[in-house]
C-alpha cells in the first residue's frame, strides 16, 4: 500500500505534539509494511522557515519526506507547489492522509482534480475541539462558511486521537465517517529512565518535596496559569510542592508565567528549564513525582502518554482527550478546570504519594501496550484496508 502524508513534520518541533505524533505513525506504519511518503510544509512555527531542503526528497530516519516552500505568515502560508504536485503524482497513492485543519495543506488536496477518487482521509489534530474553534473564532466561522463545509464531502474518513475528539468532530463534521486510534509513542526510548535527583540538585529542590511535571508548549491553552495559582493554594496548607515547567515559549518567553509565579509567592518554587528532549526529558521525568496539565483543550495529550509509559501519575483537566482512559485506569486524578479542584488534588497527591506511584506502574503495562506506535500503526493500517476496500473505516 503506497500512502502519502500531507503535514507539517519533523524537525519542525516547535509546533507542538502533532509534529511527534504524525513522525510516529509515519516511522510505525513503514515498518508493518507500508510504503509512506511525507509532503510538508517548510513552515517551523513563529521563529521562521526550516533549515531544510526545498523542493527535493530526503531521506528523514528511513521517511521519504519531501519540503516545499510556503508563502506568506506561518499560519496563514501558501504552497503552490503542493497542488502542482498532487496533480501530477496523486493517483500513485493508494490513500492521501492530510493531518492539517485551517491551513493550505488541508484544502489544497481537496481543490486538485488530479487526485479524484483517491480516499482522502483527515486528522485535524485538535483543531476542532471546542476551545480551539474558540480562539480566532470569527475568522475560523468565515472560513468553515466560504471555504471548508462546502468541500467537508470529499474527505472519506476522519482520524480522531480519542473519543472526545470524536464527539467533536461529529459535532463540526456530521455525515463524515470518523474513526478513533490513538497517538503512538516509541515505548522504548521511554522503558529505562536514568537515576532520580539530578535535575533537582540543580534546581535546588529538597528531596523530600513532592514534584509536579509540566511538559509542553507554554500557550495559554495548556492552563498553565490555573497550575501555578493551585500550587500557590496548596502549598498554603504547608506542604512542600515544586512545579518544573518544560517546553518552548510559544511567545518566545516565559515572562508572563513567571510574572505570575512571583505575584502568586511561588517564584521560588516554579522552575522553568525550557524545552528538554531525549536523556533531558528523561531526567525531567525520572525527578518528578506525578505530571500536571490543566489544559483548556487538548485531543490527545502526547506528553500525558509519555508520563503514564513512564509510571507517572498524572493530574489533568476534564478537557483532555485522554481523560477517560486516565479515569479507567486510575491512572491519576481528572479534575474540572478550578483552582481550588486542582490544588485539592495536588494535595491528595502529595499526602498519598506511594498509593498513587503504586497504581500509575500498575497502568504502566496497559500504557505501553495501547500506545507503543507499531500497534497504532497496525490499526492506523488496518483502517487504511477498509478506507480503500470497503470506502469506510472500521467501526463507523
Amino acid at each position: 500500500m503506497r500512502v502519502l502524508h500531507l503535514s507539517s513534520y519533523k524537525p519542525a518541533w516547535n509546533l507542538g505534539g502533532p509534529v511527534q505524533s504524525v513522525s510516529r505513525l509515519c516511522e510505525g506504519l513503514a515498518e508493518v509494511g507500508a510504503r509512506v511518503e511525507v509532503v510538508a510544509p517548510d513552515t517551523g512555527g513563529r521563529n521562521g522557515r526550516l533549515d531544510v531542503p526545498i523542493g527535493v526528497p530526503c531521506d528523514v530516519d528511513g521517511i521519504r519526506v519531501t519540503y516545499l516552500k510556503t508563502y506568506g505568515p506561518w499560519r496563514f502560508y501558501c504552497a503552490p507547489e503542493l497542488v502542482r504536485m498532487l496533480f501530477k503524482r496523486g493517483r500513485e497513492f493508494d490513500l492521501i492522509h492530510v493531518s492539517a485543519f485551517f491551513s493550505f495543506f488541508h484544502i489544497g488536496p481537496l481543490l486538485t482534480p488530479g487526485i479524484s477518487g483517491t480516499p482522502i482521509v483527515l486528522s485535524p489534530r485538535g483543531s476542532l475541539m471546542p476551545n480551539a474553534l474558540e480562539r480566532g473564532k470569527f475568522k475560523k466561522a468565515a472560513y468553515s462558511a466560504l471555504i471548508e463545509r462546502p468541500l467537508l464531502r470529499k474527505y472519506t474518513a476522519v482520524h480522531c486521537a480519542s473519543d472526545q475528539e470524536r464527539i467533536a468532530v461529529e459535532r463540526h463534521m456530521p455525515g463524515v465517517p470518523a474513526f478513533v486510534v490513538p497517538n503512538g509513542l516509541n515505548v522504548q526510548e521511554l522503558e529505562s529512565l536514568p537515576g532520580r535527583g539530578r535535575l533537582r540538585r540543580s534546581l535546588n529542590i529538597d528531596d523530600d518535596s513532592f514534584v509536579f511535571v509540566f511538559l509542553g508548549r507554554l500557550h495559554a491553552h495548556k492552563g498553565l496559569d490555573l497550575t501555578i495559582k493551585a500550587l500557590s493554594v496548596a502549598r498554603k496548607s504547608g506542604i512542600s510542592i515544586d512545579l518544573i515547567v518544560a517546553g518552548p515559549e510559544e511567545l518566545s518567553t516565559d515572562r508572563p508565567w513567571r510574572v505570575l509565579a512571583s505575584q502568586m509567592g511561588v517564584e521560588e518554587n516554579v522552575h522553568f528549564i525550557g524545552p528538554v528532549y531525549g536523556k533531558d526529558k528523561l531526567q525531567t521525568l525520572a525527578d518528578a513525582d506525578a505530571f500536571v496539565l490543566n489544559s483548556h483543550s487538548e485531543n490527545f495529550g502526547m506528553s500525558i502518554a509519555e508520563a503514564l509509559v513512564c509510571g507517572l501519575p498524572v493530574l489533568i483537566s476534564d478537557q483532555t482527550g485522554l481523560s477517560g482512559w486516565v479515569s479507567r485506569n486510575d491512572a491519576g486524578l481528572v479534575v474540572p478546570q478550578d483552582v481550588d479542584s486542582i490544588a485539592e488534588s495536588m494535595l491528595q497527591m502529595a499526602h498519598c504519594r506511594e498509593k498513587f506511584r503504586e497504581a500509575a506502574l500498575k497502568c504502566r503495562e496497559v500504557a505501553r501496550k495501547t500506545f507503543d506506535h507499531l500497534r497504532v500503526a497496525q490499526k492506523m493500517l488496518e483502517q487504511y484496508e477498509a478506507i480503500i476496500s470497503k470506502g469506510r473505516p472500521v467501526g463507523d
